[in-house]
């Protein structure tokens, strides 16, 4: 399934519930995959349908290491961070819109020495 609010489109026409039990049962999108032939034919052939997007939405959503921050801790890191960098990578080029607004509150509270939590 996708999520409209981080632009991830997923598969048109697989909502929560399905994608849920598709999952359950088969564990991974590879799996589904493996198994069209198992799966009602409906449900089947939006996933043919939309196979490209459901391998491009699991991309954008799968957690990734960078390198270049491996063993590193918080001192090795600016004691300002850089907003605008941060907007550039999450929501120009990442495309998560849903967190501009959420930049722009921890940059005013980070400039009123107010404590920061991306949790509210």
């Amino acid at each position: 399934m996708g999520d409209s609010a981080d632009n991830i489109s997923g598969v048109s026409g697989i909502g929560p519930k399905t994608a849920l039990e598709l999952i359950q049962r088969y564990s991974s999108l590879d799996a589904i995959y493996a198994h069209l032939d198992e799966i009602s034919p409906k449900t089947a052939e939006k996933l043919r349908a939309g196979e490209q997007s459901a391998k491009e939405s699991k991309h954008l959503v799968t957690l990734m290491e960078v390198p270049e921050l491996a063993g590193k801790t918080l001192t090795h890191f600016p004691r300002e961070p850089d907003f605008e960098h941060m907007r550039s990578i999450l929501v120009d080029q990442m495309r998560f819109h849903s967190l501009d607004a959420l930049l722009s509150a921890l940059k005013k509270q980070w400039q009123a020495g107010e404590q920061l939590s991306l949790f509210g």
